[in-house]
């Protein structure tokens, strides 16, 4: 079976409007490859830094990439 993780569409790729923009970053400035937010909630001090409730906000996050992975087919 080929890798279900692959054949997701970009996980976790950020889609932001000017709010976003605003409080955590100016994502046309990040080069497309690294506009995902699940590498960024862990690798970027100011998108941590910007979660009144990190650990939460992050937990949501891996939930959120574990589902997509779930429903593109990924063994639970």
């Amino acid at each position: 079976m080929p890798d279900a993780a692959r054949r997701l569409p970009r996980p976790c790729d950020v889609a932001w409007n000017k709010a976003a923009t605003l409080i955590l970053a100016d994502y046309a400035k990040i080069p497309k490859g690294r506009r995902n937010i699940l590498r960024m909630m862990f690798s970027d001090e100011r998108v941590r830094a910007a979660q009144d409730d990190w650990r939460n906000v992050a937990r949501y996050v891996v939930g959120a990439f574990g589902a997509d992975a779930a429903r593109a087919g990924a063994p639970g």
